[in-house]
């Protein structure tokens, strides 16, 4: 009775000990049949920057989006990049140091592109295990196209700082140039000279001049320079005429003598005699020593509209405005008045409008003969 003891104990011990049954294992499929769940990106260049605090969940000073509150769990917040720190619009992704501090449990921070959907499963960029904590780990943030990211409190919420050293410029890295790919050889040739300074090569092109293009519009007048030489020696009033001034391109102005009252106005000389009234033109410059040599066209054209003949009265200092009409023997003579000898005229002047008048003028006038005193005139001739 002892021995069948002893062996049922025995039994039952070794079937205690001995493995168990193995289930059927499931076939696993080969890392050859894995399909990746997301496709890499084309390289990008890192352009680093000075660290820079972009946003911190704990200082109220930051504008609002980058200060308070603290990310709440399952809350996404929307982050602005491009603009602050120097972070341009063109870009694709930031390099940035995330940390959480003051955590309220377990939790993560998962990131993806502002305007885009929330990915699933989430990838966590910093794990934290408990509450209170502060942790802090690198992470390459992408970036919407609008220049934002989001940014999620898994399980449970933290205050967040987010600190920028990087960006990643949308315009990529150059692999070609004029289609050829992979290492390129620049050579000097005709028109291209190639210097390599360093890690630096510097191109310097020379090429033909190409035609002129079309005149800009014209600058502001500029200082006055300095004096040029003097143009105006050697120069001489011809016999009769005195010097009065310079002409302004280099010539000098012949004043008639001194006795005769003159006035230049538009080029011409136009003379009195104050010594004597009611003479033609011919005797006018006569007797006062200068010749007439002005044809009756450029005589007439000179006196023939108001504008003219008040140019002439007001250039002899004359008051009032000029009469205008067919004055057949006079084309430029002064007012009916009290004339002295010598003496002046008595405005204001009258002009003609009659093409006859350079020729009856010359040799006629409607006071001739008349002395000076009451009822005299004066003619007003152009004696050059």
């Amino acid at each position: 009775m002892k021995n069948r003891s002893l062996v049922a104990f025995v039994i039952l011990g070794l079937a205690l000990c001995a493995p168990p049954l193995m289930a059927q294992e499931e076939e696993v499929a080969a890392p050859d049949d894995w399909e990746p769940q997301a496709l890499p990106s084309a390289a990008l260049p890192l352009v680093a920057i000075s660290p820079c605090r972009l946003a911190d969940t704990r200082d109220g000073t930051f504008p609002s989006g980058y200060g308070p509150p603290a990310l709440s769990a399952g809350v996404v917040r929307v982050v602005t990049l491009a603009g602050r720190c120097g972070i341009p619009t063109a870009i694709e992704a930031v390099s940035v140091n995330l940390t959480v501090a003051n955590t309220q449990g377990p939790g993560f921070i998962a990131t993806f592109p502002g305007g885009t959907a929330q990915p699933s499963p989430l990838v966590s960029s910093v794990n934290y295990s408990a509450m209170n904590q502060v942790v802090a780990n690198a992470a390459v943030v992408p970036v919407g196209a609008v220049g934002q990211a989001n940014f999620l409190a898994g399980v449970s919420g933290t205050d967040l700082i987010i600190d920028v050293n990087g960006y990643y410029p949308s315009t990529g890295v150059v692999t070609s140039i004029n289609s050829l790919p992979g290492d390129v050889t620049i050579a000097a040739g005709a028109n291209v000279s190639v210097t390599p300074s360093g890690n630096t090569v510097t191109i310097s092109t020379s090429v033909p001049t190409g035609p002129t293009g079309p005149t800009g519009p014209t600058g502001a007048t500029g200082d006055t320079g300095p004096a040029g030489p003097n143009t105006y020696l050697n120069q001489a009033c011809p016999i009769g005429r005195v010097f009065t001034g310079f002409d302004g391109s280099g010539g000098i102005i012949c004043a008639p003598p001194a006795r005769a009252t003159c006035r230049r106005v538009a080029g011409i000389w136009w003379c009195f005699d104050p010594e004597e009234c009611g003479q033609a033109c011919n005797d006018v410059c006569s007797n006062l020593g200068l010749p007439f040599t002005i044809d009756d066209a450029t005589w007439f054209a000179a006196q023939d509209t108001e504008p003219e003949c008040q140019a002439i009265n007001d250039a002899f200092g004359l008051g009032g405005t000029v009469s205008f009409a067919n004055f057949t023997f006079a084309c430029l003579q002064d007012s009916f008045g009290v004339h002295e000898a010598p003496g002046g005229l008595v405005g204001p002047l009258l002009c003609s409008s009659s093409a006859a008048c350079p020729g009856l003028h010359r040799t006629n006038m409607d006071t001739l003969g008349v002395a000076c005193g009451a009822g005299s005139r004066r003619s007003i001739c152009p004696c050059q």
